[in-house]
């Protein structure tokens, strides 16, 4: 990477190159079915290369601008013997590559009076679906020095891996790239340096998100996620007290199509729409609490209490599961032995809480 700094300007320019190799062998005994013998191969390689800056316009305004080139491909090999014979797939980097090009731009207006916006802006040339654009836009106003009222709109995309393009059985190729667009409107207590206050809430829309089709065994795009919560925090701090508290509520749900089984020919079908929650493995409402004491200049003393609600966990073939609400608690000590050493301990669940938050 290279750095130049200007009276007003900055300019940043960085090169990075990754090549990962993984190899799978499976000659064991136990290997299940009819399967006898399993190798995979995987390499894959990325260079990105990124050209990005600021530019101090006025004493208000600054310009923030850049390019940024991505190039991604994949070799893989699989090979696998059974009682039925050989199965032999590849798939070569000359085909599954992809290139990602990126262009973006901001433009930050700051002003004495406590008014703050940004406004920016990014369009995205990918070499295989074409290209999309996002933007971001971020006003604010700090009242009196002591609040802050924020607002965020903001849109984004996920593109396709190479895996989801390019697999020999569940790639495709005409794969859309996932987008959202996020609203957040928020509320700040700045007025002390000891208290802490503030709430949020949001909400999120996504479409065209990427799934997997278990009739066809495919990734597909789904309809649309749609996600909105509330957020909200409050903490007191001194030189030797610590107490933080943050609650949080969320509500999620995706339309997508539905699928069947069918026992007769083993696999599944589609039978329409359908809508469920979509906050797998994530508590519809959670809450973290954490308070710490430094005694004296030798000990500190922390408790940390974490509270989640209910969470729902994906199960193939069946209904989602329900995994029941759980409280932890934590305990933390440290204690300062001269100017080099220090001793510490922690207590995790100290109730011996039973829970599971992965099935």
């Amino acid at each position: 990477g290279l750095t130049r700094r200007f009276r007003k300007a900055t300019i940043h320019a960085n090169i990075s190159m990754n090549n990962s190799i993984r190899n799978y062998l499976d000659d064991s005994l136990s290997l299940n079915g009819f399967t006898k013998f399993i190798r995979n191969d995987y390499t894959g390689r990325s260079m990105i290369a990124e050209v990005y800056g600021n530019y101090q316009i006025t004493d208000k305004l600054r310009l923030f601008a850049g390019f940024d080139q991505r190039w991604l491909n994949t070799d893989q090999y699989f090979l696998s013997v059974s009682d039925f014979g050989n199965y032999e797939s590849k798939l070569n980097a000359d085909s599954a590559r992809i290139r990602l090009s990126s262009f973006t731009s901001s433009l930050v207006y700051n002003t004495k009076n406590g008014i703050n916006i940004e406004l920016g802006g990014r369009l995205n040339l990918h070499s295989r679906y074409g290209e999309n654009a996002t933007f971001t836009f971020n006003p604010s106003y700090v009242l009196n020095q002591k609040w802050k009222f924020a607002y965020n709109l903001s849109s984004a995309f996920k593109a396709p891996t190479l895996y989801q393009l390019y697999d020999g059985i569940a790639g495709v190729p005409t794969l859309k790239p996932e987008t959202s667009i996020t609203s957040e409107l928020s509320v700040e207590f700045i007025g002390s340096k000891h208290i802490i206050a503030q709430a949020t809430i949001f909400q999120r829309k996504i479409k065209n998100g990427i799934d997997y089709d278990y009739s066809n065994y495919k990734y597909f795009n789904y309809g649309e996620q749609n996600a909105r919560g509330f957020e909200v925090e409050v903490g007191y701090r001194n030189d030797n007290w610590h107490f933080n508290m943050n609650y949080t509520l969320m509500k999620s749900e995706v339309n997508t199509a539905k699928f069947a089984y069918d026992a007769g020919f083993f696999s599944y079908f589609v039978v329409g729409d359908t809508t469920y929650s979509q906050l797998f493995r994530v508590p519809a409402s959670s809450l973290n609490a954490s308070a710490s004491w430094q005694v004296n200049k030798k000990i500190h003393l922390s408790i940390f209490q974490r509270i989640a609600g209910k969470r729902y966990e994906p199960i193939f073939d069946a209904a989602p599961v329900k995994l029941d609400p759980y409280a932890t608690t934590d305990l933390f000590g440290e204690y300062q032995l001269g100017k080099r050493i220090r001793i510490y301990g922690a207590v995790k669940n100290m109730w011996n809480e039973q829970y599971q938050e992965v099935l």
